[in-house]
Parts: structure tokens; sequence; C-alpha cells
């Protein structure tokens, strides 16, 4: 009787344990569920923008590297012109588009996310950092998960007349601009969390390596990074081509800055006292780069007068040169990079080639259209200075201007350096919004996040109201 009630104590035992290991199998399974379904930011962890200056390191002057990737200390130094100068590789004209079909991003924004509440804000002349002691890093923590989700907004329709379409009002999104461009700290933060130096702009000689490195299965990796020949500085002058600067007596004032960004090769030395000679990274558009290709096999002793301009200097290209579809050297832009790159090489100019590791245009324009519904095309000056926002302290804005009149009526050109205008340009055709642009950028003088000058220049650090656009 005793050894039946043990035998019975010992099933049931038995029982307890079976059933115990069952259950915990069972939560293991469903915890391992949930925590594979649990949803993850794709991102990796962004810098945020503290408002406090980092010391310049100037670096002596590089040997002469043709073009090859430098030591990370190594910084790109602008040396002063000795020669004359000469004709330009063709008209300095803004992009029309690329012949390839660049990858765009083929994830389409799903409205997944409410609109959060609308904050009330009385944005008072004078006050454009009442809020600079807010805590940004939680405002816009989710910028990235915003930008990809966002909600459905409203486009401004087109005008009328059939013109660029135009924001002068400032039609905002008013729950993300006050999360995301209210005051200059929030905006940098949000440009430092979507652009990366070590992403958008990257070492050409690295391309190879990048690919293998930083794509998987023609996508690319967000947490991957590169090597940037971009350091930090102080003061960034950002100089566009248009012909306000006719006059301006700006050159010296742009010298002044620690780094100088410039466009599409343009003619500087014949106008150093409207526009200075310092050039340290020129960026090209699809057409620029298109103009060099031809002018090295039609005209090669026009580009061999012109590029000493540019000597020691970053040449970037804006645009992504790598299509999985068509390999990893198949994209037409790769291949006329890569012919600069030979070119520059066998004619020993020191001329680092840079280019983008991502498509940076595409995430910049979604930022743009929530904040601004409607806006769309951005052009590289606007990409070009949002960008350094990233890696400099103080953005001051020069040759900016798409009216063909100033604010007394006075006629402007297209370009400083004389080109026509595009014929692409004409009412109606252009391909970006220019007028927009010139209101975003009066936006962003208005609250210190860039310092914009129309017209003569009144000396470094001095602030400047932009002048409305003429009637």
């Amino acid at each position: 009787m005793a050894l039946g009630a043990r035998s019975m104590q010992n099933i049931f035992l038995v029982l307890i344990i079976v059933t115990a290991s069952y259950l915990c199998g069972l939560m293991s399974a469903l915890l391992s569920r949930e925590i594979d379904n649990a949803p993850r930011a794709w991102w990796e962890e962004s810098r945020v923008y503290t408002g406090n200056k980092r010391d310049v390191v100037v670096s002596p002057p590089r040997e002469a590297s043709h073009g090859r990737q430098q030591d990370k200390g190594d910084e790109v130094v602008a040396v002063p012109p000795q020669a004359p100068v000469m004709e330009p590789p063709g008209e300095s004209n803004p992009a029309v588009g690329d012949e390839e079909t660049e990858e765009e991003d083929s994830h389409k924004s799903e409205d997944k996310e409410e609109a959060g509440k609308e904050e009330n804000e009385n944005d008072e002349k004078g006050k454009s950092d009442e809020d600079s002691n807010d805590n940004v890093e939680d405002d816009i923590k989710d910028v990235m998960e915003v930008i990809q989700h966002r909600p459905a907004v409203k486009k401004q329709k087109k005008s009328v007349e059939g013109d660029n379409k135009d924001l002068r009002d400032l039609h905002f999104n008013e729950e993300y601009r006050a999360k995301y461009f209210k005051n200059a700290p929030k905006i940098r933060t949000v440009m430092n969390r979507i652009l990366h130096v070590t992403q958008d702009v990257v070492f050409f000689s690295g391309f190879d390596d990048d690919v293998d490195n930083c794509f998987m299965n023609g996508q690319f990796k967000q947490g991957c990074h590169s090597t940037s020949p971009l350091k930090h500085y102080a003061t960034c002058a950002v100089v566009g081509g248009s012909g306000i600067l006719t006059g301006s007596s700006c050159g010296p004032e742009i010298d002044k800055h620690d780094f100088v960004i410039r466009f599409n090769l343009p003619h500087i030395w014949a106008y150093k006292e409207d526009v200075g000679t310092k050039v340290n990274m020129t960026v090209l558009d699809n057409y620029a780069l298109k103009t060099i290709d031809e002018k090295m096999i039609l005209e090669p002793e026009v580009l061999l007068e012109h590029f000493p301009q540019f000597n020691n200097s970053l040449l970037f290209y804006s645009k992504t040169i790598y299509e999985p579809k068509k390999g990893k050297h198949g994209l037409g832009s790769y291949q006329r990079y890569k012919r600069v790159d030979t070119f520059l090489l066998d004619h020993k100019f020191n001329i680092t080639l840079a280019y983008a590791m991502k498509d940076f245009k595409n995430v910049t324009e979604k930022l743009l259209n929530m904040v601004f519904p409607g806006f769309e095309s951005p052009t590289i000056g606007l990409l070009s200075y949002l960008m350094a926002l990233t890696f400099c302290d103080d953005v001051d804005i020069y040759g900016f201007y798409p009216f063909m009149a100033d604010q007394n009526g006075n006629p402007v050109q297209f370009h400083y350096h004389g080109a026509p205008i595009p014929k692409e340009f004409s009412a109606g055709k252009a391909p970006h919004l220019f007028d927009s642009e010139y209101h975003l950028m009066s936006y962003m003088n208005s609250k210190d996040v860039v310092r914009v000058t129309v017209g003569k220049c009144q000396g470094l650090g001095k602030k400047t109201k932009l002048p409305p656009p003429p009637s």
C-alpha cells in the first residue's frame, strides 16, 4: 500500500515537471515573437548640435595627392591664384535632370501616425531664440520616423498664371514647423539627424570599398559610414552664381571664411573683387559633370586653363553614382566621374574627388515637404547650405538671388560671370522652385540659422534683412 502511494506521488511529480516545462517553452516562444515583432529604428544614433563652437584645426598644406584619399588629419586648403582666368568649361547651368534613372526611395509613406497636438506659438520679432533652452533632443527624437510615416499634407495649389509655386506667405504645416523649424537649435539638430558627411560627402577613391561594405542586396545599410574629407569649421561661406554679386565688393569678406563652397566650376579669378578667390569645395550638378566630360574630349585645353582656379580643393558630385541594377561601375555618372578623376591625375592637379554614398536629396526633400507643403526639387545650392549646417558653426550665404531685377528695379544677370540664362528656365519651365527657395532662405536668415547677404557686403558677421522679391 505504501509502495502504491509512493508510485502515485512519483507519477504526479513527473506530470508537474512536464507541464512546467511545456509552459516555460510556450512563454519563451511568445516572448521571442514579441521581441522579433517589436519596431526598430532604422537610423543610426544621431549627432545633436549643442550650440557650442568647436575649434578649427588648421593643417599644413598637403603634398600633391592628385585626387587620392588623404589622411584623416588633412584639411582641404585653398591656394592663391597664380595665373589669369580663362574661359570656363561651358555654361554653368543648373541641373535639368539626370539622363540615367537614379534609384528612388521605393517605400511609400504610410499614414500610420496621427498628427500630434498643435503647439500654440507666437513668433514675435526679436524673439527667435526664446526657446533655445528647450530640450531639443526630446522634441525631435522621432524625426526620421515622421519622415517615413508622416500624415498626408495638403499641397500648395499652382498659381493661375502657371508660374512656379510660391511659398512667399510661408504656408507652414504648423505642427512640424513648431517641432522642427521653430528656431536655430531645432533646425540644426534636425539637419544633424538626417545628414551625415560620412555618408553624404565621402572620398571617391573609396568607392569600391563603400559599395562592398555599405550595400546589401542593392540596399544601403543605414548604419554604415565611410571616410569624409570634410572636418568641422567655425565659419563657412556658400557662394552662388547670381548676378546680384556684381558690384557687391564681397570678395574680401568671402575669403575670410575658414571654408568656402562654390558651384559648377565658375569663373572666380576675373571677378575676385566681388566673389573672392578662395575655394575649398566645388559642388557639381549633373549638367556640369556632363559638360566637363564633353570638354575633356573636345576641348581639353579649356579645362587645363580653367582647373588651376580650383587646385588644392575638393570636387564633390552631389548625386549618387551607384545603381545596383546597373552593376558597381555601370552608371553613366560613375563613368564620367571616373574619367574626370583620370584627367586630373594625368595632368597633376591636386583636386580631391568626393561623392554622395546615399541619396540625401530624397530625405531632405521629404523633410522640407513636411514643413512647407508642396516644396519640391531642392537645388544643389539649398542642399549644400543645409549640409553645411552639419559641419560649420556659422554659415554665410552669398549670390543666391533668383530674380531678374533688384528691389530698386535694376536688372540683375542670371550669372555674375555673364553666362546667359538657360532656355529651360524660361517662364514656367524651371525645374526648381526658386521663389520658394528664396523665401525659405529668408526665413532661415530671420531665425539666425544662416546669414544671407543680398547686395553690397556690410562686413563679416553683420546680420542683414533680405529684401522682398521685386514686384
